[in-house]
């Protein structure tokens, strides 16, 4: 199987830890949500996009 990496290897961009959810959420997984949403924020801010 191949990756997004594999099928675009020209796209210029950074591949984040998916946060995999089943079912409704508890804590832990909003929590992993809000990490990835803070991530996503940050690498904005690194690239002057906010």
């Amino acid at each position: 199987m191949q990756t997004l990496g594999d099928m675009m290897p020209k796209l210029s961009a950074e591949m984040l830890d998916p946060v995999y959810i089943k079912g409704k959420p508890g804590e832990q997984e909003l929590v992993a949500v809000i990490g990835l949403a803070d991530e996503i924020y940050k690498r904005h801010q690194d690239h002057h996009l906010v």
